[in-house]
């Protein structure tokens, strides 16, 4: 080092201001306020604040549910109906639909909805096994011995998911009849009691088994919805199946309106573990468009480079503006 430069440094006053910068910061640091963890109020602030949850028990069923309700900002502020969303996976996919539901409406992208999900009310262990049962239809039949389906990584993994909960293929899958009437005979009608909804614009939405359940719902045809997010479903009739049930869904759409706004991921499509099933079902979701009805509007398509669980978000919000866009909205308090 210079020797004028290690002098200039080594100067009494320079020393003491040097001193008094060092006091002064550790002072700062000192006084620094901590992280404290909030336990209480972690949704207060948010777009997640005031969510309402329950639970039910189904007499059709025999399962408990936890059933969560966002309802809009200017629920309180009139006395207008508003359109019901029933959401499927409460589970997984509450926050997310919650938070997409309430920015479209404050942005006015979308009409403002009664947004409630269903989840299972089971642990972890119990969840998966109780999903499948509800959410698998009795008609698809025996899918796991389908060509296309039986071997497949995925429907290799659900059909030993319920095997090691106790129950054969049969018992495992198959409970989506049944958990169609609990939503109609028993959880809407308390909605209804409980909630100003207008059933007219109400809709079903779901993904991956999910996406299943809420299509059989939309080819059925019992529950009182007029639109339908369906999300990359499992939909696992055989062709003959499908084809007869395209048939009957056709004859239906003679007495009730549907829009529908369905799609995939382009990278499920091809993944190695669960592109044979999602390929499975987009063939039979394809045979859909082939349901030419002045009562059906069908809107599928594909987001490219999405995978099974990073599609959802690009299904939900964009289906909720394809649904249920402000220009439909009734103003009448």
């Amino acid at each position: 080092m210079n020797n004028s430069y290690k002098k200039q440094w080594l100067h009494p006053q320079l020393f003491a201001i040097a001193s008094l910068f060092l006091v002064l910061f550790s002072a700062v640091g000192a006084n620094a306020q901590a992280l404290i963890r909030a336990d209480q109020g972690v949704r207060q602030g948010t777009l997640l604040e005031d969510i309402q949850k329950f639970t039910i028990t189904s007499a059709k069923t025999g399962e408990s549910y936890v059933v969560l309700v966002k309802l809009p900002i200017s629920y309180g502020a009139g006395k207008k109906d508003y359109p019901l969303l029933l959401t499927l996976d409460a589970n997984y996919l509450f926050g997310t639909m919650s938070e997409v539901a309430t920015m479209q409406a404050l942005r006015k992208e979308a009409q403002e909805l009664v947004l409630v999900s269903i989840g299972t009310n089971a642990g972890p262990a119990k969840h998966g096994t109780q999903r499948l049962r509800d959410y698998m239809a009795k008609e698809f039949g025996p899918f796991w011995t389908y060509p296309g389906l039986a071997g497949t990584p995925t429907v290799a993994g659900l059909v030993a998911g319920v095997k090691a909960a106790g129950r054969s293929p049969e018992q495992g899958f198959g409970g989506a009849e049944i958990f169609q009437q609990f939503i109609l005979s028993e959880l809407l009608p308390n909605l209804q009691r409980a909630f100003r909804l207008d059933m007219t614009q109400s809709g079903l939405a779901g993904h991956s088994g999910g996406g299943a359940f809420t299509a059989f719902a939309m080819l059925d045809g019992r529950l009182p919805f007029t639109r339908y997010i369906i999300g990359s479903p499992a939909l696992f009739y055989s062709p003959e199946g499908m084809d007869r049930k395209l048939g009957e869904f056709q004859k239906s759409l003679e007495g009730r309106q549907v829009s529908a706004f369905a799609a995939f991921g382009g990278a499920e499509l091809t993944d190695p573990v669960i592109g044979d099933a999602m390929s499975f079902g987009q063939a039979n979701m394809q045979k859909l468009t082939q349901a030419k009805h002045k009562n059906f509007e069908l809107v599928l398509t594909t987001f490219e480079g999405e995978w099974h669980a990073s599609v959802f978000a690009h299904l939900f919000s964009t289906g909720l503006h394809t649904l249920w866009p402000v220009s439909q909205a009734t103003s009448a308090d």
